[in-house]
């Protein structure tokens, strides 16, 4: 779960989702109100995790599993990443560019 640099204050899991899921750049503390940035290395992770959904739909172009069987693993397998994910962010006090 994400910690935030300020306070030390550990996010739940709601208040990591609450956050992730707003517009906008960069999260804010619960407990301090500071605002904190997605550190390099979890916006990484982020996309790869998000990169797994079409690579598993692509799945079904090289098998001959049903389309209804793929579309219902891929939603399976979506919802499963999007509730890991708070588990894998970590933030930071200032942004730091990607490159």
């Amino acid at each position: 779960m994400p910690v935030c640099e300020n306070c030390q204050y550990e996010w739940t899991w709601k208040q990591s989702m609450r956050s992730m899921a707003t517009l906008g750049h960069g999260y804010e503390c619960q407990n301090c109100s500071a605002k904190q940035f997605p550190t390099k290395r979890a916006r990484t992770r982020h996309f790869l995790v998000t990169m797994l959904i079409p690579l598993f739909l692509m799945f079904q172009v090289f098998t001959d599993f049903s389309p209804a069987i793929v579309m219902a693993a891929t939603l399976v397998l979506g919802l499963i990443l999007i509730l890991i994910i708070p588990f894998y962010t970590e933030v930071q006090n200032e942004d730091e560019p990607l490159w």
